[in-house]
């Protein structure tokens, strides 16, 4: 039985030491950007704290399949206690990534109950097989980004 939306997860990668928060943003843009996502920051704010600095980014990216599906990525990039060195930082960068199919992401079955009723069917008998392929292949793309996160945050060496 397939409900909307139909969660992938979330990771959450963190690193103390020294990083380069802009080659991360950069890294994880590119790839949704190259994926056929639209890429969109919904916030990006930086505030001095008495140990440093405080950066949050929040980032989305979404790719319609179908005029009914809808691949969307959520993600989220911290620092805490952050000192800039050059072109690097130190402290502690904080990374959260979540993926998820959306469907009916246009909200137009779910008008009224007979309708919400219409549109389970339709989930669950017609698009069962379909449903299925694109959550197999968002779940490939999730675990890639995940990859290149991890890879640009340095945490595989």
């Amino acid at each position: 039985m397939f409900k909307s939306p139909i969660e992938f997860g979330k990771v959450r990668f963190a690193h103390k030491g020294t990083f380069d928060m802009n080659r991360v943003l950069n890294v994880i843009s590119d790839w949704i950007n190259s994926h056929e996502y639209d890429y969109s920051e919904k916030e990006n704010a930086e505030k001095a704290v008495r140990r440093g600095t405080e950066a949050v980014i929040k980032f989305n990216g979404e790719r319609k399949i179908t005029e009914h599906l809808l691949f969307s990525i959520d993600g989220e990039i911290n620092t805490y206690q952050m000192k800039r060195k050059g072109k690097l930082q130190t402290g502690e960068l904080v990374v959260k990534i979540a993926a998820e199919l959306q469907m009916d992401y246009k909200e137009e079955w779910e008008t009224s109950q007979f309708m919400a009723f219409l549109l389970f069917l339709y989930h669950n008998t017609i698009m069962r097989p379909t449903i299925r392929r694109y959550v197999e292949k968002l779940d490939v793309e999730f675990s890639q980004l995940q990859d290149v996160t991890k890879e640009a945050m340095e945490l595989y060496t």
